[in-house]
């Protein structure tokens, strides 16, 4: 029996999926980040010290669930059978969905990296 190989269609569609499941995991853990840093903002941070790097990292935590929910949004249309059939018409979203997936990855990083100093300047301060 001869093995039968993905058409592009099928490739592109299961690419899609992986980077939904992506996503989605991103978005939970911005999610959890941002409430995480909401609750213990001001008992861990008394006199409002560090606000600037808390704003910083609930503003880029923000946009980075932001984005993730863009592109879930978007790979709803991409699924669309009138779309998914054409690849004209989904080349445009595609790009934009791979930019705003790299930008939500990379506001992720910058936030958590923002909240990891400002934990360590609190560690400094108590001792």
């Amino acid at each position: 029996m001869p093995m039968l190989l993905p058409t592009v269609n099928e490739r592109y569609l299961e690419r899609l999926k992986l980077g939904v499941d992506i996503t989605k995991h991103l978005t939970t853990l911005t999610t959890g980040s941002v409430v995480v840093l909401a609750s213990f903002a001001d008992k861990a941070l008394p006199n409002g010290a560090y606000n600037k790097y808390i704003i910083a990292s609930l503003a880029l935590l923000v946009c980075s669930l932001l984005a993730s929910v863009f592109v879930l949004v978007s790979s709803i249309y991409l699924v669309n059978p009138y779309v998914s059939g054409t690849d004209d018409r989904r080349k445009p979203l595609t790009k934009v969905m791979v930019f705003t997936f790299l930008t939500s990855f990379i506001m992720f990083f910058l936030g958590i990296a923002s909240a990891a100093i400002i934990a360590g300047l609190n560690a400094l301060r108590i001792r």
